[in-house]
């Protein structure tokens, strides 16, 4: 995957919580630090990296989608498993389906952490 002209770097935190969590069946919550992801110009490379505040137990395995309008490159995994980045077109005013998968190594759970990103390319020539 070529990097992108541009770059949107999302930090996430996971955590094991005793209930109440948001995925993993309620034993993990995850937020991202942006409420949304906003893409406006063509050929951004999204970077979702997990924060200094998550256990080094959580690694990134993949990032996958619902694409259907080819608006996303090659999924790439960071060598130290704690980021992944994909490059958006940004074409098309679209919502992205993006799923992070991470998993906790020291439970062996895989968890599926979803932010919302949004398409929104700005007119131009």
């Amino acid at each position: 995957m070529a990097p992108g002209r541009n770059q949107i770097t999302v930090e996430i935190s996971v955590a094991h919580v005793e209930s109440g969590g948001n995925t993993g069946g309620g034993r993990y919550f995850f937020a991202y630090k942006r409420d949304h992801i906003l893409v406006e110009q063509r050929e951004t490379t999204l970077v979702f990296a997990l924060s200094e505040d998550t256990s080094k137990d959580f690694i990134v395995e993949t990032l996958v989608s619902s694409d259907a309008r080819g608006q996303l490159g090659e999924p790439m995994v960071a060598s130290d498993a704690r980021s992944a980045s994909v490059v958006v077109m940004d074409t098309t005013s679209y919502l992205l389906h993006i799923g992070l998968i991470v998993h906790n190594t020291a439970t062996l759970d895989t968890l599926v952490c979803d932010p919302q990103v949004v398409c929104r390319p700005r007119p131009g020539p």
